[in-house]
């Protein structure tokens, strides 16, 4: 390359100059598009994010269901209702004398309950005329008196069945002396000779007796 107006030589690029510059203007470029890469590409990346989050629609809020209702309306206790007041009572009245008495008038009287009378098993005799231990033991003992009366009714059917009346009657009358000693030691000795002489009397209304 020549100038027109002076001596001086041309001005001339030497080719090592060149290849030296070239690379490196080049490799600072790369580098600072890899950086402004990275750096749109994560503001890129973050406004996504923030789109996407705008975007999501919000949950609805879900309606209590009726059991949860229920519980919640068991839950509520209800406010305490004031008492009402007991009324006053009023004061008895008294009666006075006079009506206290009118009216003991006005009552009837109440008629007197019998009281149930006991009949006592009386044996086969008087007991007003009892003159022997025996005989008043007798009348104080219902068992006795029944067992006097059988006596009596045994003697009878030995007489109708054909026992002699004197002979039968002897024996009875020493009969009663053993009924005596027999009550001078308890009442149940007299009980068993009064079953002994009702069996024998049985005997001779069946015609079992001895001969006469």
């Amino acid at each position: 390359m020549t100038f027109d107006g002076g001596d001086e030589p041309p001005l001339t690029l030497a080719r090592d100059d060149v290849r030296e510059t070239s690379p490196r203007l080049g490799r600072k470029a790369l580098i600072g598009g890899i950086a402004l890469a990275c750096v749109l590409g994560v503001g890129l990346g973050l406004a996504a994010r923030l789109q996407l989050a705008a975007n999501v629609p919000k949950p609805a809020a879900m309606a209590p269901s009726p059991k949860t209702v229920e519980r919640q309306m068991d839950i509520v206790m209800a406010e305490p209702q004031p008492q009402a007041l007991a009324p006053k009572s009023t004061p008895l009245e008294v009666m006075s004398p006079e009506l206290t008495q009118a009216a003991k008038a006005a009552t009837p009287p109440r008629e007197p309950v019998a009281e149930p009378q006991y009949v006592e098993a009386s044996p086969s005799y008087d007991c007003r005329e009892a003159s022997s231990p025996a005989e008043e033991m007798v009348c104080s003992d219902p068992a006795l008196a029944a067992a006097d009366r059988h006596l009596a009714r045994a003697f009878q059917r030995a007489v109708k069945a054909g026992a002699p009346y004197d002979l039968l009657r002897t024996e009875q009358d020493d009969w009663l002396e053993i009924r005596e000693d027999a009550a001078r030691h308890s009442p149940r000795a007299v009980a068993a000779i009064y079953d002994q002489r009702i069996g024998q009397l049985n005997a001779m209304a069946r015609g079992e007796g001895p001969d006469w």
